[in-house]
């Protein structure tokens, strides 16, 4: 660029998955992934790519499970909420001063019933 000298500007073909710089045909790798900046950032380029594809199998596989995780939720909140509304039903039945079995029994009641209404709106994976 000295002494009125132009440089010669080659086109990008495209920008480098790591840093994202504009990428001439001489500067760029081509990787499975994408491209990436010969000599610099190839092995980013690749470890981006696993990462994306472990994130894809990951969901893939959540997707799949997400009926199961719904029962698994649901269930043992209908369990609790059985041993609370028990809990209240042998609180009434007792003594007076055993409340705390009331207390207690509603306290599972409600967590019990938190947890199936979480079952029930549970959104799939996106």
């Amino acid at each position: 660029m000295e002494n009125g000298a132009r440089s010669i500007a080659f086109p990008a073909i495209g920008t480098c998955k790591s840093c994202s710089r504009g990428l001439c045909r001489e500067c760029a790798a081509e990787q499975d992934g994408g491209l990436a900046c010969r000599n610099r950032c190839e092995q980013e380029v690749d470890q981006l790519t696993a990462l994306v594809q472990y994130s894809a199998t990951v969901r893939a596989l959540a997707e799949k499970r997400f009926p199961a995780q719904r029962v698994a939720t649901a269930l043992p909140g209908a369990f609790i909420a059985l041993f609370g509304a028990l809990f209240i039903w042998a609180g009434f039945g007792a003594d007076p001063r055993i409340w705390v079995l009331v207390a207690l029994g509603t306290l599972f009641a409600l967590f019990g019933g938190y947890l199936v209404v979480k079952a029930v709106l549970l959104k799939p994976p996106r």
